[in-house]
């Protein structure tokens, strides 16, 4: 959506990479927490990865953005694991989440986005002692001076920690 050709006053982006240089002012309000989810059947023929470095025997679903997807665990550190050629890219997230679940791969989506299919055993976390880089979320918008008071509240309610919770 481009904020200069629709009457939107704020709009959210989840960005996998930074926002291309534009007149519209984006300002990171959330992060949304993600992980890697897959079928189990796909873990019971290719084994269940224990470290990062293991994903690379493993059919992997990933954005077009993907090079690499980064992890953190305490106290151990920080891992990255290139994606060179993975099994698919999509910028869906409901495209890599139904390929899951078909046992296609390894996808690296938002935890909330599948918590229903991991509870009822369709999907399984894959690697959950590990991290994955969070995605963020921006607020779009064209200029702070003429700013409705309302989207400015919403804004200065980010800025004061309602997004918190999930960073």
């Amino acid at each position: 959506v481009d904020p200069f050709e629709a009457p939107y006053d704020v709009v959210f982006s989840m960005a996998e990479t930074e926002l291309a240089a534009s007149n519209v002012i984006a300002k990171r309000v959330y992060t949304l927490e993600r992980g890697l989810f897959a079928a189990p059947a796909l873990l019971a023929a290719h084994g269940t990865p224990r470290q990062p470095a293991e994903l690379a025997r493993l059919p992997l679903l990933a954005t077009p953005a993907d090079r690499d997807w980064a992890f953190s665990r305490r106290p151990r550190g920080e891992a990255h694991v290139a994606i060179a050629v993975p099994r698919m890219r999509s910028s869906s997230a409901e495209i890599r989440r139904r390929a899951a679940l078909a046992g296609l791969g390894v996808a690296r989506i938002t935890a909330t986005y599948c918590a229903d299919q991991v509870r009822d055993g369709q999907l399984c976390q894959v690697l959950p002692d590990w991290r994955c880089a969070p995605l963020p979320v921006y607020a779009l918008f064209t200029e702070r001076r003429l700013m409705a008071p309302q989207v400015r509240a919403l804004l200065d309610a980010f800025d004061l920690g309602i997004g918190a919770a999930a960073t």
